[in-house]
Protein backbone atom coordinates (compact mmCIF):
# COMPACT_ATOMS: atom_id res chain seq x y z
CA UNK A 1 0.00 0.00 0.00
CA UNK A 2 1.32 3.65 -0.99
CA UNK A 3 2.08 5.54 2.06
CA UNK A 4 -0.82 8.16 2.09
CA UNK A 5 0.18 12.01 2.80
CA UNK A 6 -2.08 15.16 3.40
CA UNK A 7 -0.40 18.66 2.60
CA UNK A 8 -1.83 21.39 4.23
CA UNK A 9 -2.56 24.72 2.79
CA UNK A 10 -4.27 27.98 3.26
CA UNK A 11 -5.56 27.58 -0.10
CA UNK A 12 -4.61 26.43 -3.51
CA UNK A 13 -3.99 29.56 -5.03
CA UNK A 14 -1.41 29.97 -7.33
CA UNK A 15 1.98 30.70 -4.91
CA UNK A 16 5.60 29.87 -5.09
CA UNK A 17 4.85 26.36 -2.37
CA UNK A 18 1.45 25.60 -3.93
CA UNK A 19 3.06 25.05 -7.00
CA UNK A 20 6.31 23.14 -5.66
CA UNK A 21 4.73 20.95 -4.09
CA UNK A 22 2.44 20.83 -7.30
CA UNK A 23 5.05 19.84 -9.70
CA UNK A 24 6.62 16.92 -6.87
CA UNK A 25 3.12 15.59 -6.50
CA UNK A 26 3.06 15.49 -10.37
CA UNK A 27 6.34 13.40 -10.37
CA UNK A 28 5.56 10.85 -7.07
CA UNK A 29 5.40 7.49 -7.91
CA UNK A 30 1.40 6.86 -6.88
CA UNK A 31 2.17 2.72 -5.69
CA UNK A 32 4.70 4.33 -3.33
CA UNK A 33 3.16 7.71 -2.19
CA UNK A 34 -0.75 8.77 -2.56
CA UNK A 35 -0.69 12.26 -1.70
CA UNK A 36 -3.89 14.40 -0.99
CA UNK A 37 -4.98 18.13 -0.18
CA UNK A 38 -6.48 19.56 2.58
CA UNK A 39 -6.61 23.76 2.59
CA UNK A 40 -8.23 26.22 5.38
CA UNK A 41 -10.09 27.66 3.32
CA UNK A 42 -14.24 27.04 1.45
CA UNK A 43 -13.33 29.14 -1.46
CA UNK A 44 -11.54 26.84 -4.30
CA UNK A 45 -8.25 28.06 -5.75
CA UNK A 46 -6.99 28.27 -9.12
CA UNK A 47 -4.44 25.14 -8.39
CA UNK A 48 -7.09 22.47 -7.39
CA UNK A 49 -8.21 21.13 -10.66
CA UNK A 50 -4.63 20.85 -11.27
CA UNK A 51 -4.30 18.90 -7.98
CA UNK A 52 -7.15 16.66 -8.94
CA UNK A 53 -5.92 15.73 -12.16
CA UNK A 54 -2.51 14.66 -10.66
CA UNK A 55 -4.54 12.23 -8.70
CA UNK A 56 -5.15 13.84 -5.23
CA UNK A 57 -8.41 14.47 -3.36
CA UNK A 58 -8.63 18.59 -2.20
CA UNK A 59 -10.81 18.51 1.00
CA UNK A 60 -11.99 22.27 1.95
CA UNK A 61 -11.85 22.67 6.09
CA UNK A 62 -12.51 25.73 7.02
CA UNK A 63 -11.44 27.25 9.80
CA UNK A 64 -13.95 27.85 12.52
CA UNK A 65 -15.86 26.18 15.34
CA UNK A 66 -16.37 23.11 13.67
CA UNK A 67 -12.97 22.76 12.49
CA UNK A 68 -10.88 19.99 14.87
CA UNK A 69 -14.11 17.73 14.27
CA UNK A 70 -14.08 17.74 10.15
CA UNK A 71 -10.04 17.63 10.79
CA UNK A 72 -10.14 14.55 13.09
CA UNK A 73 -12.64 12.92 10.50
CA UNK A 74 -10.82 13.56 7.43
CA UNK A 75 -7.64 11.79 9.02
CA UNK A 76 -9.55 8.65 9.90
CA UNK A 77 -11.55 8.55 6.80
CA UNK A 78 -8.35 9.18 4.96
CA UNK A 79 -6.40 6.42 7.19
CA UNK A 80 -3.29 9.13 6.61
CA UNK A 81 0.21 8.41 7.69
CA UNK A 82 1.56 11.94 6.94
CA UNK A 83 0.63 14.77 8.10
CA UNK A 84 2.54 17.78 6.07
CA UNK A 85 2.12 21.33 6.98
CA UNK A 86 2.83 24.36 5.42
CA UNK A 87 1.53 27.15 7.00
CA UNK A 88 4.54 27.73 9.06
CA UNK A 89 3.79 28.74 12.94
CA UNK A 90 0.07 27.78 12.47
CA UNK A 91 1.26 24.34 11.83
CA UNK A 92 1.81 23.78 15.18
CA UNK A 93 -1.81 23.64 16.24
CA UNK A 94 -2.41 21.44 13.79
CA UNK A 95 0.16 18.97 14.22
CA UNK A 96 -1.53 18.66 17.65
CA UNK A 97 -4.72 17.61 16.21
CA UNK A 98 -2.65 15.74 13.72
CA UNK A 99 -0.98 13.39 17.16
CA UNK A 100 -4.48 13.69 18.93
CA UNK A 101 -5.37 11.50 15.49
CA UNK A 102 -3.03 9.26 15.92
CA UNK A 103 -1.09 10.19 12.57
CA UNK A 104 2.38 8.82 13.03
CA UNK A 105 4.49 11.36 10.82
CA UNK A 106 4.20 14.96 11.25
CA UNK A 107 5.78 17.08 9.33
CA UNK A 108 6.19 20.83 10.12
CA UNK A 109 7.65 23.03 6.47
CA UNK A 110 9.01 26.07 6.61
CA UNK A 111 8.46 27.80 3.38
CA UNK A 112 9.82 31.77 3.74
CA UNK A 113 11.55 33.12 6.65
CA UNK A 114 8.96 35.56 8.11
CA UNK A 115 5.17 34.25 8.74
CA UNK A 116 3.65 36.82 7.52
CA UNK A 117 3.05 40.82 7.36
CA UNK A 118 1.20 41.38 10.17
CA UNK A 119 1.61 43.81 12.71
CA UNK A 120 4.13 42.44 15.35
CA UNK A 121 1.65 42.95 18.74
CA UNK A 122 2.07 41.57 21.37
CA UNK A 123 -0.66 39.32 21.37
CA UNK A 124 0.71 38.09 18.13
CA UNK A 125 3.98 37.35 19.60
CA UNK A 126 2.41 35.41 22.32
CA UNK A 127 0.88 33.17 19.75
CA UNK A 128 4.03 33.04 17.56
CA UNK A 129 5.90 31.70 20.92
CA UNK A 130 2.43 29.12 21.37
CA UNK A 131 2.39 27.98 17.99
CA UNK A 132 6.38 27.45 18.22
CA UNK A 133 6.47 25.67 21.13
CA UNK A 134 3.47 23.07 19.64
CA UNK A 135 5.61 22.63 16.41
CA UNK A 136 8.13 21.61 18.96
CA UNK A 137 6.09 19.35 20.87
CA UNK A 138 4.65 17.61 17.99
CA UNK A 139 6.65 17.84 15.00
CA UNK A 140 8.32 14.61 13.94
CA UNK A 141 10.57 16.04 11.29
CA UNK A 142 11.59 19.76 10.86
CA UNK A 143 11.81 20.50 7.00
CA UNK A 144 13.14 23.89 5.24
CA UNK A 145 13.25 24.96 1.95
CA UNK A 146 17.02 26.74 2.36
CA UNK A 147 19.15 26.58 5.44
CA UNK A 148 18.58 30.44 6.06
CA UNK A 149 14.81 30.06 6.65
CA UNK A 150 15.41 27.37 9.12
CA UNK A 151 17.97 29.65 10.79
CA UNK A 152 15.69 32.91 10.73
CA UNK A 153 11.83 30.98 11.29
CA UNK A 154 13.45 27.88 13.48
CA UNK A 155 16.34 28.30 15.56
CA UNK A 156 20.29 29.26 14.66
CA UNK A 157 21.37 25.73 15.97
CA UNK A 158 18.42 23.36 13.93
CA UNK A 159 21.46 21.23 12.87
CA UNK A 160 21.76 20.02 16.32
CA UNK A 161 18.28 19.12 16.04
CA UNK A 162 17.63 15.64 14.01
CA UNK A 163 14.36 16.13 12.98
CA UNK A 164 15.60 19.19 10.84
CA UNK A 165 16.43 19.08 7.27
CA UNK A 166 17.01 20.88 4.17
CA UNK A 167 15.13 19.92 1.01
CA UNK A 168 15.87 22.60 -1.82
CA UNK A 169 13.08 22.79 -3.82
CA UNK A 170 13.06 21.36 -7.79
CA UNK A 171 12.03 21.82 -11.12
CA UNK A 172 10.26 19.50 -13.48
CA UNK A 173 13.12 18.95 -16.21
CA UNK A 174 10.45 18.99 -18.77
CA UNK A 175 10.30 22.87 -18.26
CA UNK A 176 13.95 23.97 -18.76
CA UNK A 177 13.71 22.74 -22.61
CA UNK A 178 11.80 25.34 -24.57
CA UNK A 179 12.61 28.05 -27.32
CA UNK A 180 12.44 32.31 -26.07
CA UNK A 181 9.43 33.74 -27.34
CA UNK A 182 10.25 36.20 -29.45
CA UNK A 183 9.64 39.87 -29.07
CA UNK A 184 10.87 43.62 -30.14
CA UNK A 185 13.87 45.17 -29.94
CA UNK A 186 15.67 46.31 -26.39
CA UNK A 187 16.25 44.70 -23.53
CA UNK A 188 13.61 43.62 -20.89
CA UNK A 189 13.37 42.95 -17.02
CA UNK A 190 11.33 40.92 -15.61
CA UNK A 191 9.82 40.51 -11.77
CA UNK A 192 7.90 37.24 -10.97
CA UNK A 193 6.11 37.90 -7.64
CA UNK A 194 2.69 38.66 -6.48
CA UNK A 195 2.06 42.31 -6.06
CA UNK A 196 2.59 42.80 -2.52
CA UNK A 197 4.54 44.85 -0.34
CA UNK A 198 7.06 42.31 1.10
CA UNK A 199 8.16 42.06 -2.89
CA UNK A 200 8.98 45.65 -2.92
CA UNK A 201 7.92 46.46 -6.71
CA UNK A 202 7.45 50.03 -5.56
CA UNK A 203 11.13 50.18 -5.15
CA UNK A 204 12.02 48.35 -8.38
CA UNK A 205 9.85 50.59 -10.23
CA UNK A 206 12.12 53.70 -8.78
CA UNK A 207 15.37 51.98 -9.77
CA UNK A 208 13.93 51.24 -13.56
CA UNK A 209 13.31 55.02 -13.74
CA UNK A 210 16.76 55.41 -13.31
CA UNK A 211 17.71 53.18 -15.80
CA UNK A 212 15.28 54.71 -18.78
CA UNK A 213 17.36 57.63 -18.52
CA UNK A 214 20.58 55.83 -19.46
CA UNK A 215 18.96 52.69 -21.53
CA UNK A 216 16.08 54.57 -23.06
CA UNK A 217 15.25 50.99 -25.19
CA UNK A 218 14.54 49.18 -21.53
CA UNK A 219 11.06 47.68 -20.74
CA UNK A 220 10.16 46.15 -17.55
CA UNK A 221 7.26 43.39 -16.95
CA UNK A 222 5.70 42.77 -13.84
CA UNK A 223 4.09 39.27 -14.18
CA UNK A 224 1.73 37.87 -11.02
CA UNK A 225 -1.21 38.34 -8.95
CA UNK A 226 -2.66 42.17 -9.37
CA UNK A 227 -5.27 42.47 -6.83
CA UNK A 228 -5.76 44.58 -3.61
CA UNK A 229 -4.38 48.46 -2.95
CA UNK A 230 -0.50 47.60 -3.25
CA UNK A 231 -1.25 46.89 -6.90
CA UNK A 232 -3.42 50.06 -7.69
CA UNK A 233 -0.60 52.02 -6.15
CA UNK A 234 2.04 50.63 -8.22
CA UNK A 235 -0.88 51.13 -11.08
CA UNK A 236 -0.89 54.88 -10.07
CA UNK A 237 2.96 55.12 -10.01
CA UNK A 238 3.56 54.17 -13.38
CA UNK A 239 1.19 56.85 -14.74
CA UNK A 240 2.84 59.26 -12.52
CA UNK A 241 6.50 58.66 -13.50
CA UNK A 242 5.02 58.22 -16.95
CA UNK A 243 6.56 55.04 -17.37
CA UNK A 244 3.52 53.34 -19.23
CA UNK A 245 5.17 52.97 -22.17
CA UNK A 246 7.73 50.69 -21.10
CA UNK A 247 5.85 48.99 -18.20
CA UNK A 248 4.36 46.05 -18.09
CA UNK A 249 1.44 44.71 -15.67
CA UNK A 250 0.98 41.34 -17.16
CA UNK A 251 -0.97 39.97 -14.16
CA UNK A 252 -1.08 36.37 -13.19
CA UNK A 253 0.04 33.61 -15.87
CA UNK A 254 -0.06 29.52 -15.55
CA UNK A 255 3.78 29.39 -17.03
CA UNK A 256 5.83 32.10 -15.88
CA UNK A 257 9.06 30.25 -17.06
CA UNK A 258 8.35 30.86 -20.63
CA UNK A 259 8.18 35.02 -20.03
CA UNK A 260 11.62 34.37 -18.23
CA UNK A 261 13.09 32.69 -20.83
CA UNK A 262 12.30 35.41 -23.07
CA UNK A 263 13.95 38.06 -20.91
CA UNK A 264 17.35 39.49 -20.10
CA UNK A 265 17.10 39.74 -16.28
CA UNK A 266 14.82 38.91 -13.44
CA UNK A 267 15.16 41.52 -10.70
CA UNK A 268 13.60 40.72 -6.98
CA UNK A 269 14.39 43.41 -4.48
CA UNK A 270 11.69 41.25 -2.09
CA UNK A 271 11.92 42.10 1.93
CA UNK A 272 11.92 38.41 2.94
CA UNK A 273 11.74 35.17 0.67
CA UNK A 274 12.65 31.58 1.38
CA UNK A 275 14.43 30.53 -1.73
CA UNK A 276 13.02 32.08 -4.21
CA UNK A 277 11.18 30.14 -6.99
CA UNK A 278 11.27 32.89 -9.81
CA UNK A 279 15.14 33.02 -8.92
CA UNK A 280 15.82 29.45 -9.20
CA UNK A 281 13.68 29.23 -12.43
CA UNK A 282 15.62 32.09 -13.79
CA UNK A 283 19.14 30.07 -12.96
CA UNK A 284 17.94 27.14 -14.01
CA UNK A 285 17.56 28.35 -17.80
CA UNK A 286 20.37 30.86 -17.58
CA UNK A 287 18.57 34.01 -17.01
CA UNK A 288 20.96 36.15 -14.40
CA UNK A 289 19.07 37.14 -11.33
CA UNK A 290 19.31 40.53 -9.12
CA UNK A 291 18.19 39.86 -5.73
CA UNK A 292 17.53 41.17 -2.34
CA UNK A 293 20.37 39.59 -0.18
CA UNK A 294 18.95 37.06 1.72
CA UNK A 295 19.54 33.98 3.45
CA UNK A 296 18.22 31.90 0.58
CA UNK A 297 19.05 34.39 -2.04
CA UNK A 298 22.74 33.86 -0.74
CA UNK A 299 21.99 29.87 -0.63
CA UNK A 300 21.28 30.51 -4.70
CA UNK A 301 24.29 32.12 -5.13
CA UNK A 302 26.55 29.58 -3.86
CA UNK A 303 25.60 27.53 -6.65
CA UNK A 304 24.65 29.98 -9.69
CA UNK A 305 27.13 31.95 -10.70
CA UNK A 306 24.24 34.32 -12.50
CA UNK A 307 22.70 35.39 -9.38
CA UNK A 308 23.77 38.35 -7.53
CA UNK A 309 22.94 39.81 -4.00
CA UNK A 310 22.39 43.48 -3.33
CA UNK A 311 21.52 44.96 -0.33
CA UNK A 312 18.23 47.09 0.17
CA UNK A 313 19.73 49.22 2.00
CA UNK A 314 22.21 50.13 -0.80
CA UNK A 315 20.85 53.41 -2.71
CA UNK A 316 18.50 52.85 -6.47
CA UNK A 317 21.89 54.23 -7.95
CA UNK A 318 23.64 50.99 -7.13
CA UNK A 319 21.25 49.12 -7.70
CA UNK A 320 20.55 50.58 -11.04
CA UNK A 321 24.01 50.13 -11.84
CA UNK A 322 24.05 46.58 -10.70
CA UNK A 323 21.22 46.25 -13.70
CA UNK A 324 23.15 47.58 -16.42
CA UNK A 325 26.44 45.65 -15.43
CA UNK A 326 24.17 42.47 -15.65
CA UNK A 327 22.15 43.33 -18.61
CA UNK A 328 25.57 43.54 -20.35
CA UNK A 329 26.99 39.96 -19.43
CA UNK A 330 23.19 38.76 -20.15
CA UNK A 331 23.71 35.99 -22.68
CA UNK A 332 26.69 34.67 -21.44
CA UNK A 333 24.93 32.52 -18.62
CA UNK A 334 22.31 30.50 -20.97
CA UNK A 335 24.78 27.83 -22.58
CA UNK A 336 24.61 24.98 -20.67
CA UNK A 337 22.37 26.12 -18.12
CA UNK A 338 20.20 23.23 -17.69
CA UNK A 339 22.97 20.81 -17.37
CA UNK A 340 24.89 23.49 -14.60
CA UNK A 341 21.48 23.20 -12.73
CA UNK A 342 21.02 19.16 -12.89
CA UNK A 343 24.13 18.83 -11.39
CA UNK A 344 22.57 20.87 -8.05
CA UNK A 345 20.96 19.98 -4.87
CA UNK A 346 18.03 21.97 -6.38
CA UNK A 347 16.86 18.87 -9.09
CA UNK A 348 13.92 17.80 -8.64
CA UNK A 349 14.78 14.23 -8.84
CA UNK A 350 16.93 15.20 -6.05
CA UNK A 351 14.28 16.39 -3.29
CA UNK A 352 11.91 13.86 -4.21
CA UNK A 353 14.18 10.75 -3.00
CA UNK A 354 14.53 13.36 0.05
CA UNK A 355 10.81 13.26 0.29
CA UNK A 356 10.47 9.52 -0.51
CA UNK A 357 12.83 8.86 2.66
CA UNK A 358 11.01 11.17 5.23
CA UNK A 359 7.57 10.36 4.25
CA UNK A 360 8.51 6.00 4.13
CA UNK A 361 10.39 5.36 7.18
CA UNK A 362 7.36 5.77 9.60
CA UNK A 363 6.70 7.95 12.25
CA UNK A 364 7.93 7.79 16.18
CA UNK A 365 5.53 9.98 18.07
CA UNK A 366 6.63 13.08 18.87
CA UNK A 367 10.28 12.23 19.42
CA UNK A 368 13.50 13.14 17.43
CA UNK A 369 14.46 11.40 14.62
CA UNK A 370 17.85 11.49 12.64
CA UNK A 371 17.39 12.07 9.36
CA UNK A 372 19.08 10.06 6.30
CA UNK A 373 20.82 11.82 3.48
CA UNK A 374 23.37 14.70 3.58
CA UNK A 375 24.14 17.00 6.33
CA UNK A 376 23.77 20.83 5.06
CA UNK A 377 25.66 22.96 7.14
CA UNK A 378 23.40 25.49 9.46
CA UNK A 379 25.87 28.37 8.24
CA UNK A 380 25.68 29.98 4.76
CA UNK A 381 27.95 31.45 2.94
Amino acid sequence: MPVRVLHLFGAMARGGAEIRTLELVESLDRTRVQSDFAVLSATPGGLESRAIAAGAAVHHCPLGVGFPRRFFRLLRDGGYDVVHSHLHYFTGPLLMLAAVGKVATRIAHFRTSADDHVANTVRRRVQRLAFRKLIDLYATDILGVGAGVLDQAWQADWAADSRCQVIYNGIPESRLRGIPATRGAGRRIINVASIQPRKNQLRLLEIFELCVKSQPDISLAFVGRTSGGYAETLRDEIRRRNLGHCVEMAGEVAEPIELIRSSDLLVLPSLWEGVPGAALEASAIGVPALTSDLPGTRELARFFPSVRCLSLDESNEVWAAAVSEMLASSASFREDAAARYLATPFSLETSRDQYYRVWERGGTGNQPRAVPGPAISGSVA
